[in-house]
């Protein structure tokens, strides 16, 4: 499973209910810019990658929020 999740060319992070990382894949942290250290406990959206894209910042955060209320929501952009 750990092969699987860090090989995916896709960013992928499991946030803690607050938006902090738990655990991101290689892609997720090249993109936040980040090492794995720097990331643990960090809110995602804070990263300096993620500053770039404002409006695609505002959503992520925004569904944080919202999945802490049980709400999904799903985005889908090329970068």
């Amino acid at each position: 499973l750990e092969a699987t999740f860090q090989s995916t060319p896709d960013p992928v992070a499991v946030l803690a209910r607050d938006g902090s990382v738990v655990v991101a894949n290689r892609s997720a942290l090249a993109f936040a810019g980040w090492t794995a250290n720097e990331a643990s406990g960090r809110v995602l959206w804070h990263a300096p990658g993620w500053q770039a894209f404002p409006t695609l910042s505002a959503w992520l955060e925004a569904s944080v929020l919202q999945a802490r209320e049980g709400v999904t929501t799903t985005h889908a952009e090329t970068v």
